[in-house]
């Protein structure tokens, strides 16, 4: 199994560097690769400096700018994902997951074991998240890295820290792990004809192409709850909390 963690990143560069830290603490995990779609020279760190840092470390990371227009739209850069994907597996994910150390090798034996006549061509699950009254939490555990090397006990240090709240729901980067092989997804995530992923950037919400992905794929498959419980998310404010795009949250 050879996986491509397909993620975007704008603004929230100190919590991708925690996510690349709990890769790199994976135990005996399938080869992965990171796709990386981003705007230039954005947050504190940016972008390119969190990514050259890990690449020191081994990590297989490929970076594509968009402007932040395109970028807001999320579909679309997931459309570039994957065209470009030329591993087996692709997932979609938020970049500001923190993983448990087992959790990929768990993945590629469970994947193993499943019966491929009882799914097509995707796997989903929710994760843990905070409510909103602990995002301080998330940002001082965040905040106590100065980011010029990886993190240490990422997962043992988030778990510590923050609650243990579920989150039942998938959203659009959550986890979305399609087989690129056996998925007819028409090589798009979201039909740029259509112009259906606007509501990222017209309404502040969740744009609509996500659910739409997984009704054309269908058959779905939720991975045990084990995997739920076994991903972080670094809860942060939303856009439409505030009624515009976050400029200041790193």
């Amino acid at each position: 199994m050879d996986i491509t963690i397909a993620v975007q990143v704008h603004n929230f560069q100190r919590r991708f560097s925690w996510m690349l830290s709990s890769l790199m603490h994976q135990i005996d995990a399938p080869e992965i690769k990171l796709d990386v779609s981003h705007v230039k020279d954005n947050g504190e760190p940016t972008t390119e400096a969190i990514c050259d840092l890990y690449d020191n470390f081994g990590f297989r990371i490929h970076r594509y700018e968009y402007p932040y227009e395109i970028l807001q739209y999320r579909g679309l850069t997931r459309n570039g994902a994957i065209l470009r994907c030329n591993t087996e597996w692709l997932l979609f994910a938020d970049c500001d997951m923190v993983y448990h150390p087992e959790f990929f090798a768990r993945l590629r034996d469970y994947i193993d074991s499943v019966d491929e006549s009882k799914y097509n061509s995707i796997f989903i699950s929710g994760r843990r998240s905070q409510p909103n009254h602990t995002i301080a939490n998330s940002n001082t555990v965040v905040d106590a890295e100065d980011f010029s090397n990886h993190i240490a006990h990422p997962w043992k240090r988030a778990d510590a820290r923050l609650p243990k709240k579920m989150r039942s729901c998938v959203g659009a980067g959550y986890f979305q792990l399609i087989n690129i092989d056996k998925c007819e997804h028409g090589s798009y995530y979201v039909d740029p004809e259509a112009n259906r992923d606007r509501s990222w950037i017209d309404k502040f919400a969740k744009a609509s192409s996500d659910g739409q992905f997984r009704r054309r794929i269908g058959n779905c498959h939720k991975l045990p709850r084990w995997f739920w419980r076994a991903q972080i998310h670094l809860n942060h404010y939303r856009d439409n909390q505030f009624g515009k795009h976050l400029e200041d949250q790193r």
